[in-house]
């Protein structure tokens, strides 16, 4: 018989314990800002987004991006 996995994107919200209950894979989206691309979740937490996203606005420079998130690695 196959097996059959269940993967969400980080920013599904599931809660840790149903994550850790149906062992659900997880994969991080990927945030562009400036010359450097983040983890969501694992190398930057949604407060520290929202506050990069808001010094950029009142700074006139770009705001993060964000890009698919992949199984690929």
């Amino acid at each position: 018989m196959p097996k059959i996995a269940v993967v969400t994107d980080s920013t599904s919200c599931i809660p840790q314990e149903l994550i850790k209950e149906y062992n659900i894979k997880v994969v991080p989206f990927h945030i562009h800002f400036e010359d450097k691309v983040y983890s969501d979740d694992t190398d930057l937490k949604s407060t520290d987004f929202y506050k990069m996203q808001k010094e950029a606005k009142e700074s006139g420079k770009n705001i993060p991006t964000t890009a698919s998130a992949t199984t690929a690695g």
